[in-house]
C-alpha cells in the first residue's frame, strides 16, 4: 500500500488504531463486544515499539447500536459508512506522506476504510487472510434479521451488498476487482465466485507440512483447472489468461487431503485443523 524506495529502504510505520466493534452483532448479553479495546491493547503491550513505528494515529471510539439503524440491514450500517470514510482518511494521509498504514482493530468491518484509502492513490490487491470469507451478502443471505458487517467485508469490499457500503466517493466500480482478490485459509467450503483465487486451510497446511519435511519432488509444477501448466504469460486466446491462468493452484502427487491434516494434527497437538 505504500511506495517502497530502493535507496532507502521501506516506508516507516505509522500506527492506525480503530477501536470499533461496530461491525459485530451483540454478545450473550445484548451488549457491545469489547473488540473495540484490542488496538490500546496492543499499544500498551508496545506493538507501536515493535513495529518502528514514526507515527499513531487513534481514531475515535464510533457508538454501538444494537437495534436497526433507518434505511440499512447492516447492524451499525450509516455509523459503520461515517467512520469507514474517516478511516480512508487516515490510511490516504499516511500513503500520500510516504508512510506505511498498519491499521489495528477492532472487527472485520475495517478492511473497507483500509481499501478506500489505499485506492485514492492507485488500484490496489487484497489477500484475505480469514478462515471464513467473510461472503454474506443479499444474493446469499436472508436479512430479514440484521447482518453484521464483519461477516460481510469480503463481499462489500468487491460491491455486493447494500450501496450505503459499496459505493464510495470519486470511485466507479468496488473498492477491489474479484480478479485481484485472494483468499487465504478458507476453512468453510463455502462457494465463492470463480473469480476470486481460493486457497483453503487444507492446500495451505498440505504446503506448510510439505515444505517442513522437504519433500520437493512431491509437489508438481503448478497447474490449471484445465490442465494448463504455463507459468509465464502464454500467446493464446486472452479468455485463456483469464479464466485459467488466475486459478492457479499447486498441485500434490499422491497425497490425500485427509491424511495430510492427520499428520499436521500429529506435528501441531494443540493446533488442530477443526481450531484453525
Amino acid at each position: 500500500m505504500a511506495n517502497h524506495d530502493q535507496t532507502n529502504g521501506p516506508s516507516p510505520v505509522e500506527l492506525i488504531c480503530v477501536p470499533w466493534s461496530v461491525g459485530l452483532r451483540p454478545d450473550a448479553a445484548g451488549a457491545e463486544p469489547g473488540t473495540w479495546s484490542a488496538p490500546r491493547a496492543l499499544r500498551e503491550a508496545g506493538l507501536g515499539r515493535r513495529l518502528g513505528a514514526v507515527a499513531i494515529t487513534e481514531l475515535p471510539r464510533p457508538p454501538y447500536q444494537a437495534e436497526a439503524q433507518p434505511g440499512t440491514r447492516v447492524r451499525n450500517g450509516v455509523t459503520l459508512r461515517e467512520h469507514s470514510l474517516l478511516l480512508a482518511d487516515a490510511v490516504s494521509d499516511a500513503i500520500a506522506g510516504g508512510r506505511l498504514p498498519v491499521v489495528i482493530g477492532g472487527d472485520c468491518s475495517v478492511l473497507l476504510g483500509c481499501l478506500g484509502g489505499a485506492r485514492r492513490h492507485h488500484e490496489i490487491a487484497l489477500v484475505h487472510i480469514d478462515g471464513h470469507p467473510d461472503f454474506t451478502h443479499p444474493g446469499n443471505h436472508d436479512f430479514a434479521a440484521l447482518g453484521a458487517a464483519a461477516g460481510m467485508g469480503l463481499a462489500l469490499a468487491t460491491g455486493r451488498g447494500e450501496l450505503l457500503l459499496t459505493r464510495w466517493p470519486s470511485l466507479n466500480g468496488p473498492l477491489v476487482e474479484d480478479r485481484h482478490v485472494v483468499q487465504l485459509g478458507d476453512r468453510t467450503g463455502q462457494a465463492l465466485p470463480p473469480g476470486l483465487l481460493v486457497i483453503g486451510i487444507d492446500e495451505l497446511l498440505a504446503m506448510v507440512w510439505m515444505r517442513q519435511r522437504a519433500e520437493p519432488s512431491n509437489i508438481s509444477e503448478p497447474r490449471t483447472r484445465s490442465g494448463c501448466t504455463s507459468t509465464s504469460t502464454c500467446s493464446t486466446q486472452r479468455s485463456c489468461r483469464l479464466s485459467t491462468h488466475r486459478e492457479r493452484r499447486p498441485h500434490f502427487r499422491g497425497v490425500d487431503p485427509a491424511a495430510v491434516s492427520a499428520a499436521a494434527n500429529r506435528s501441531h497437538p494443540r493446533r488442530r485443523c477443526h481450531d484453525l
